[in-house]
């Protein structure tokens, strides 16, 4: 109940303050707005959306981020893998044992 109590009075504020700027711009009927009104809905709304952007933006950096570093991280174990292997073909050609 608060909600829609503060949604009709933020509205009736808005509809006075256009009233009122149109008076002191010597706006006529017909003539269209020269100023705009926003209420805080608005904004808030505005930077919802700017807020989820920025996460998603922040998401996609992170995952590729963590892509590149595990590709990274496969290809040094591959090396020391590889340089092991033969090690340890060279060991067991000369009889060694685990």
């Amino acid at each position: 109940m608060p909600l829609q109590r503060a949604k009709l009075t933020s509205d009736k504020a808005l509809t006075e303050i256009t009233s009122a700027l149109r008076k002191s711009h010597k706006l006529k009927d017909a003539d269209d707005d020269d100023f705009e009104v926003r209420s805080q809905s608005e904004l808030i709304s505005t930077f919802s959306s700017v807020t989820n952007m920025l996460t998603i933006l922040l998401a996609a950096i992170a995952s590729i981020s963590l892509v590149v570093g595990g590709i990274g991280i496969m290809n040094i174990m591959f090396v020391s893998v590889t340089e092991r292997t033969r090690e340890i073909g060279l060991r067991m050609a000369i009889g060694g044992r685990e």
